[in-house]
């Protein structure tokens, strides 16, 4: 305490100012629901910058679209609303026509093998698609099958006329392909339209399922892949600009590549654990072998047809489509 007192007043007689080292809460916006594996990846990471800034650099998480709607969160933190946020690509159809290729289906096996994949486009293509905002990683969700209440699809000619909810433009042109009808359904009213027969099924995955608490009705899964949906993490140039450099670091040091696979294998080990709680209440259902191939046919066809229409619009996309395929080998 003396020498407490003794540097207070030298501070005074020698004009220095005696400040506290300045503390900074960052805002953080997602459309995911409290208790969804990412919302709980936020809150562990808030909890690491905290410990490693001794408290200096803390995360306020708003959950379940508090500040805006899924369409609207990349635009959060252009903006400068969000500090961060978490944004879904396929909710803004055409903006990001680089990454909606890996929505094609059939490309990753798992959420740990496509998020790497798509870490090692972000300098060559993906930080240019993300442009007015810092992206501090690029994660893809599992394969997408095909979730419903009462329909087994066992043929490819079972999915015509069916009603799918979709993640995004390219799932919804890929079930087209396949004959069925893709509808734009919002998160949080999944379950119910599936419920009230307003939809047939969900392309979705079980732990998206039981994050929106539509897990215990599902009957059948498909198991198609049908696609996958991809995730950013940005962050607002400015409030990244406004860090000392030493909180700067400690963003960069927890996010990029390795954050991106390691999250990947939380979203493969959230999807086993979430099949492991309702898999005695969900049929798989398979096609046969020569089903199975004739709608990758016509699925092949239309990802070939899609990729020709963004070179033709000016996109390097049927390069990026070669390195992503070779970054997965």
């Amino acid at each position: 305490m003396k020498h407490l007192l003794t540097a207070f007043v030298a501070a005074l007689v020698l004009g220095t100012p005696v400040l506290a080292e300045e503390t900074h809460t960052l805002k953080l916006s997602t459309f995911l629901p409290s208790g969804n594996v990412m919302v709980k990846e936020f809150e562990r990471w808030g909890a690491e910058l905290a410990e490693k800034s001794d408290g200096r650099l803390t995360l306020e998480i708003f959950n379940a679209a508090q500040m805006g709607p899924p369409p609207q969160q990349y635009d959060l933190v252009r903006t400068g609303v969000a500090d961060i946020s978490y944004a879904l690509h396929g909710f803004t159809p055409g903006r990001f026509p680089l990454v909606e290729i890996a929505y094609l289906p059939n490309l990753f096996g798992s959420a740990e093998q496509g998020s790497r994949a798509l870490s090692a486009m972000v300098p060559d293509y993906l930080a240019d698609e993300h442009r007015g905002t810092r992206l501090l990683y690029i994660v893809a969700a599992p394969p997408i099958g095909i979730l419903s209440k009462d329909v087994r699809i066992d043929s490819a000619d079972a999915l015509e006329g069916l009603r799918i909810r979709h993640p995004g433009s390219v799932i919804a042109a890929s079930l087209t392909a396949a004959g069925a009808v893709p509808a734009a359904v919002p998160p949080a009213e999944m379950g119910d339209a599936l419920n009230k027969g307003v939809i047939d099924g969900i392309a979705t995955t079980v732990e998206a399922a039981d994050a929106f608490n539509f897990a215990d009705m599902i009957g059948y899964k498909n198991d198609l892949n049908i696609g996958t949906g991809t995730f950013s993490l940005v962050m607002n140039p400015d409030s990244y600009a406004a860090l000392p450099e030493d909180l700067q670091k400690l963003i960069d040091d927890t996010t990029g590549a390795a954050a991106s696979a390691r999250i990947g294998r939380i979203y493969d080990t959230s999807e086993a654990q979430a099949w492991s709680q309702h898999q005695d209440h969900i049929e798989i259902v398979s096609m046969p072998e020569e089903e199975t191939a004739r709608l990758n046919a016509t699925l092949e066809d239309f990802a070939n047809g899609m990729i020709a229409d963004l070179d033709a619009k000016g996109h390097p996309a049927s390069a990026f489509y070669r390195d992503l395929k070779a970054a997965l080998e």
